[in-house]
């Protein structure tokens, strides 16, 4: 865990780096790594993370280990197997926003835990905006729909909103109305995913279990609260921006991988 453990040459002094290139002060039980400190001893973290909840909640194809809910664990106390392999977005806006802190050159940044290490600008959008965003998924919807005669999981697969940057890519970050807090590209692409489960006249708690299997499944992690906020947006407005003779049938033969529920 980076701790000092001994220093055997006469009138040595022990020095202000380790295995760390961050420095410490000789003597102090805690080790300082940027943006909080560690105890070697503990094997944790003295502090939550700047970003709070949502830095090992964030989703990313880069996370090949599921974390526990420990906001203070630092590579889940198993220093010898595993690495901290996670980056830190910088999010830059010319206006302030909440979390950021002001630069020396005038302009606001906040560090998201997220796999990642590239510098995006916050997006700023409306609901206005995402609401036109969701009439346009219906519309695809419906066109799926009246093509096959029916509705199916087949198309769920890259149903994705614009606001999705895509796998592997660079994440972005979006302010909505100007109201925290800020929400990554693969939280809001939810809607659409919500949307989707709608459609195929899924319960709301079906669909949530769908995420769950997919996330834990798929990506070995657990979805963020965003995740599920912006599920619930999408499923929930659904039945606002149906058409009025839109049903409920569904192709019989696929394959449903929650039927069981």
């Amino acid at each position: 865990m980076g701790y000092h453990l001994t220093t055997s040459a006469e009138n040595a002094v022990p020095g202000k780096s380790d295995v760390s290139p961050k420095t410490h002060t000789p003597g102090s039980p805690v080790k300082e790594r940027g943006h909080r400190y560690l105890m070697p001893e503990m094997g944790r973290w003295i502090g939550r993370d700047p970003v709070h909840e949502f830095g090992y909640q964030v989703v990313s194809k880069a996370h090949p280990v599921r974390r526990d809910g420990n906001v203070y664990a630092f590579i889940r106390n198993r220093s010898v197997v595993l690495v901290d392999f996670l980056g830190l977005t910088e999010v830059t806006s010319a206006e302030s926003f909440c979390g950021a802190t002001k630069t020396a050159d005038g302009t606001y940044g906040l560090h998201v835990d997220d796999g990642q290490n590239g510098t995006v600008v916050l997006n700023r959008i409306t609901m206005t905006e995402v609401e036109d965003e969701k009439k346009r998924m219906v519309t695809s919807l419906q066109r799926y729909e009246k093509a096959d005669g029916c509705k199916s999981r087949k198309y769920e697969g890259g149903f994705d909103s614009k606001y999705f940057a895509g796998e592997g890519q660079q994440h972005q970050y979006y302010l909505v109305d100007g109201q925290c807090p800020i929400w990554a590209d693969n939280e809001i692409n939810y809607i659409g995913i919500g949307l989707y489960e709608g459609w195929l006249c899924d319960s709301l708690s079906k669909a949530k279990a769908v995420v769950w299997v997919w996330k834990v499944g798929k990506w070995h992690t657990l979805p963020t609260e965003g995740t599920m906020h912006w599920l619930e947006i999408g499923y929930n407005n659904y039945q606002t921006l149906k058409s009025a003779n839109d049903s409920c049938c569904r192709c019989s033969g696929f394959s449903d991988i929650l039927d069981s529920l």
